[in-house]
């Protein structure tokens, strides 16, 4: 938590010296960032005690290696997708998740952050969409990246 505290104050500080607006997404992003790569930092100091299963189908080349389903973000409480860093520039800029809730899609937000894995952040919290859901996102090469999230309420890292 300290390290969060001070990456948050040091970057406030910056931002603030340099004249920069932290209004609206600029700063939900920046928040987001630092909020992520905390996490990042602290799992692996630690492991989580949920036991995730899933099944993974990648029809592309890409790796699932790097996948995370966040199902409570610090930003909005709501689902949050990253993709494998192998993905970075080569998403059609959407991902799709899909189940017996039906599906929804989501923009790509931004894919700078952790590694330089593309963001995707959902209308609801993972809880929500229930088990064994299906996260696509076509590439730019016509294959879909594609894994299976066993529990939408459970972190998921692959």
């Amino acid at each position: 938590m300290k390290k969060l505290s001070l990456l948050l104050s040091a970057s406030f500080f910056l931002f603030l010296t340099m004249g920069c607006d932290l209004s609206g997404e600029s700063a939900n992003d920046l928040i987001a960032e630092a909020e992520d790569a905390y996490a990042a930092s602290t799992e692996s100091a630690t492991t989580s005690g949920a036991t995730t299963t899933s099944t993974d189908t990648a029809t592309s080349s890409s790796s699932t290696a790097g996948f995370l389903w966040k199902p409570v973000s610090e930003s909005n409480g709501n689902l949050v997708v990253l993709l494998p860093s192998s993905t970075q520039g080569r998403t059609q800029q959407v991902c799709t998740i899909s189940g017996a809730f039906g599906s929804e899609s989501a923009p790509m937000r931004h894919e700078t952050h952790n590694g330089g894995r593309p963001h995707f952040y959902f209308g609801k919290p993972g809880g929500s969409y229930g088990t064994n859901i299906t996260v696509q996102a076509p590439l730019t090469d016509g294959s879909i990246f594609s894994t299976v999230v066993a529990d939408g309420s459970a972190r998921t890292e692959k």
